[in-house]
């Protein structure tokens, strides 16, 4: 499935904050990491786009711009390698599963806390049909992430598939309890509901 609006927006914040490191590595000034969204960046509520408001894109540039509070003028971020191979398997095309799902491990072997890269290399195994290993992703995103409200629908759509439609709708309910707008679980949970009435009555 395609990701919702609240994981366009993850992923968009995500990769203004790699922008915000490579524009400091790159010698440039904040005021310069930040000038392009200050002109393009969206004002007000983002519930309903794929691009975050201007001011969160803009506080995600400065968290990598300056990364920690102890970055000074002097010292250099240094990307770590599971960030690398982070960032090659997000910005690899969805055509190439085998490609986001080895480079997802490599992050993963690297920095086993990483929830995005769990998820994102379980939904590349759910697209390519492995529904086991994407179960156990989408557990381990939970349990590194619990308000993650992706992750909890992801699970409700394994649990759908093995016909588990009490754990599913606990899962759909968990992810519009955390995000209300989170339209594909409203309709996720629809049907489940529906699939626990008709068995009821066969």
């Amino acid at each position: 499935s395609l990701p919702s609006l609240f994981n366009s927006r993850e992923m968009e914040l995500e990769a203004d904050e790699f922008s915000g490191y490579v524009m400091f590595k790159l010698g440039a000034s904040l005021k310069q990491a930040q000038e392009v969204i200050n002109k393009i960046g969206l004002e007000g509520d983002d519930s309903y786009n794929t691009h975050p408001s201007k001011n969160k894109r803009l506080a995600a540039i400065k968290r990598g711009y300056l990364k920690n509070e102890n970055v000074a003028s002097t010292i250099k971020y240094q990307i770590t390698k599971a960030e690398e191979y982070f960032y090659l398997a997000l910005n690899s095309s969805d055509d190439n599963l085998n490609y986001k799902i080895e480079y997802y491990t490599k992050a993963i072997d690297l920095n086993p806390n990483l929830p995005m890269a769990y998820f994102n290399r379980g939904r590349a195994f759910h697209l390519s049909g492995d529904f086991q290993n994407a179960y156990n992703d989408y557990l381990k995103t939970i349990n590194l992430k619990d308000d993650f409200p992706d992750a909890h629908n992801h699970l409700g759509l394994i649990y759908s598939k093995d016909k588990k439609y009490d754990l599913a709708k606990t899962c759909f309910f968990r992810a519009i309890q955390l995000d209300n707008e989170h339209g594909e679980s409203y309709h996720n949970l629809s049907s489940a509901v529906s699939y626990t009435h008709l068995r009821a009555h066969e």
